[in-house]
């Protein structure tokens, strides 16, 4: 071994281009209630199937689950409760000159249309009436109103009519309703012979189950052995059993491990083979504040994430609430963005084809129209997709299927990049006849217009896509009206945050406070030229490592102040400078056949 001459080195290592690092593009959070776990605790998760363990069924696990079922994709999730929401009945409106109001309780959800298909005074007779709950595309039988005030529409509701007010032939009265959450509807029974015992759904569901089916396959008395069963939560896409009934008067309906909080309640009497009963749920709600306090925890760790989740339907107002939680993140340098789901049309808001109505439409556009969130992506419409867990097909907020497309891209591609192709197979918005069932944005594009996230389809294209990755930003803004701007500017942010974070405490050489007496055109305690030349170069570099080398954005230039007074206020501000990708949203062109007559001049 050669001898070495005595000597000492050191290595200088300071902070800068070199250290800066960025947060994961691609983690979600999903926050939402589920049957079991640990409330307002965040916990990451790495297989798909690692928050179903902790956290049982309900929509946040199989929401995750969907997500990154194929991807690699590590994701958090933060259990909030579910809580309880009364059902609800609109206003009601009707002809210029008459008041009236809806009560009731809502045993499920119906658009209602009153027409008086034979005007008169309210509370004299000669006035006829007919009703229907799903926006005029069937009617009951034309009723007489005698000298009545109030009429029993269906579904627990009343419309309560004012003694005096006069109508005229075919005037209208319209308003819907809206059943709780976590509510079961009754179940309607279909028999194949003479069978007498009662069949009744009830329980606190943990999930939405849109087509719940109980049907027995062999017949016999209740109470005796020899009855066999199965059941299916998705309308008959995946059955459970064969079971047997033995002498049991009752069934809980399981959600894969877990119990769905449904329970069939059977009857004295017999059973007939083929006899079904059929329901639905509702699924559980959140409010705000739970969110906020998921929000805070998420805060406190030292988890890093790029957006969040809400996987349950809500309305504006909480929408907004969470919207303006995550928008104040913002100064406290989180830069994040939130996707929620707007929701789901009620049972009896269809048009005839089966379609979601243009009611169901407008209703939701006019309750987000004053709604403005930046850092709030809104989806409207329903998909039937397949859980990864349960292998189930259920109708799902589309919001699900906009995560995973989004888990799945690098921050710059919007989710609606067609050369991406359709969605995965199992999103579908089309019944098994192949007629469409759910929102289409190329049939109606009411709701992007209105800055709604939606599903659509292409001409003579069979697949599903993603119409925009839509922002609520405020209608006047173009900067930040898609997911892909949003994301890229927070991750712009974040690395800008992190070069400026490393400055701090650095001792940088200033201009002397006496260079204005010696002529010197600098400002006094402002950080000398050379100096802000270097920092320049690291917060240019620092982003360009990230956002230009990854292809998210053209080009990007950083300058810190050459005017600050640091050496007196101990504050140095910067500018940075993106040029964005740009996103074609619309394409037109023009297209002839060659005039032969002008074919020479192209000689």
């Amino acid at each position: 071994m050669a001898l070495e001459l005595p000597s000492a080195a050191v290595t200088v290592k300071k902070g800068g281009i070199g250290v800066v690092q960025s947060g994961p593009t691609n983690v979600h959070v999903c926050i939402g209630p589920s049957s079991k776990g640990p409330l307002y605790q965040p916990v990451s998760c790495t297989l798909y199937t690692d928050a179903v363990d902790t956290f049982g069924c309900g929509p946040m696990p199989k929401a995750a689950a969907y997500a990154v079922r194929s991807t690699r994709a590590r994701y958090i999730v933060i259990r909030i409760p579910a809580v309880t929401v009364a059902g609800s009945v609109s206003a009601v409106t009707g002809p210029s000159g008459t008041t009236s109001t809806a009560t009731g309780t809502p045993t499920w959800g119906y658009d209602f249309l009153v027409v008086f298909t034979t005007g008169g005074t309210i509370g004299t007779t000669g006035m006829v009436f007919k009703v229907s709950r799903n926006g005029g595309v069937d009617f009951d039988a034309p009723a007489n109103l005698l000298t009545n005030t109030t009429i029993s529409v269906g579904g627990g509701i009343t419309l309560n009519l004012t003694a005096g007010n006069v109508y005229s032939d075919n005037d209208q009265v319209v308003f819907w309703s809206k059943p709780a959450s976590q509510y079961v509807k009754a179940a309607d029974t279909t028999r194949v012979g003479s069978s007498t015992s009662s069949l009744a759904f009830s329980g606190t569901p943990m999930d939405e189950y849109d087509d719940i089916r109980w049907e027995v396959l062999t017949g016999g008395t209740r109470g005796t052995p020899g009855i066999t069963y199965r059941y299916t939560l998705d309308g008959g896409n995946k059955w459970q059993g064969p079971f047997q009934l033995g002498v049991a008067t009752s069934v809980l309906l399981m959600d894969g491990e877990e119990s769905s909080g449904v329970t069939l309640s059977i009857g004295a009497g017999t059973l007939d083979t083929g006899d079904i009963t059929v329901s639905a749920t509702t699924g559980p709600a959140w409010q705000s504040s739970d969110v906020q306090t998921a929000i805070t925890a998420l805060r406190e760790s030292n988890f890093t994430w790029r957006s969040m989740h809400l996987p349950v339907e809500a309305t504006a107002s909480k929408l907004g609430d969470v919207s303006s939680t995550v928008g104040a993140l913002e100064a406290q340098g989180i830069f994040t963005y939130v996707v929620g789901a707007a929701r789901d049309r009620v049972a009896g808001e269809v048009d005839a084809k089966g379609k979601p109505s243009a009611n169901w439409r407008s209703r939701l556009i006019a309750e987000y129209v004053n709604f403005a969130g930046n850092r709030a992506s809104i989806w409207a419409g329903r998909a039937r997709i397949l859980c990864p867990i349960t292998g189930r097909s259920n109708r799902r907020p589309i919001s699900w299927v906009t995560m995973a497309r989004l888990v799945s891209k690098t921050v710059q591609v919007d989710p609606g990049r067609k050369k991406d192709g359709p969605l995965s197979g199992d999103v579908k918005i089309f019944n098994d006849a192949g007629l469409l069932v759910e929102h289409d944005s190329r049939v109606s594009s009411s709701l992007h217009e209105a800055r709604f996230g939606t599903l659509r389809t292409f001409d003579r294209d069979p697949g599903v896509y993603i119409t925009r990755g839509n922002v609520m930003a405020s209608p006047s803004s173009a900067e930040f009206n898609r997911i892909a701007m949003r994301a890229v500017m927070d991750l712009a942010c974040e690395i800008y945050a992190a070069v400026m974070i490393e400055q701090i405490g650095n001792d940088l050489l200033a201009n002397p406070m006496t260079a204005a007496a010696k002529g010197e055109n600098v400002v006094p305690g402002s950080v000398a030229e050379h100096v802000a030349v270097i920092l320049d170069d690291e917060l240019t570099s620092a982003l360009r490592s990230v956002l230009v080398a990854n292809g998210y954005v053209g080009d990007v230039r950083g300058r810190v102040s050459r005017t600050d007074p640091v050496l007196i206020t101990g504050k140095l501000t910067a500018e940075v400078s993106v040029d964005p990708l740009a996103y074609v949203d619309h394409f037109e062109g023009s297209i002839a056949f060659a005039n032969p007559a002008l074919a020479v001049l192209t000689q």
